[in-house]
């Protein structure tokens, strides 16, 4: 995951930032209750990965998965709604 926080910080600097959070702890499961839950409820496989609070990827992600999601993400909120 390291990759995809350089990349994401050298290309669109503080507008985007990339946290690794183990929810092995109680503190920190108590912090992502709602992922975690999600996650128990339908059996994924941890890691999770979630971009702006919504659990996006469940098991082994690469790097290079997290950049395309996010890069997506951005290219819509740049895009002007269409009427």
């Amino acid at each position: 995951m390291h990759f995809a926080q350089s990349y994401l910080q050298l290309r669109h600097g503080p507008d985007v930032q990339v946290n690794y959070v183990d929810v092995s702890s109680a503190e920190a499961r108590a912090q992502f209750a709602d992922l975690v839950a999600q996650a128990e409820k339908h059996s994924l496989p941890y890691p999770l990965v979630a971009i702006n609070g919504q659990l996006r990827l469940a098991g082994p992600a690469s790097g290079y998965q997290v950049v395309r999601l996010i890069e997506e993400m951005l290219a819509k909120r740049s895009t002007p709604a269409q009427e």
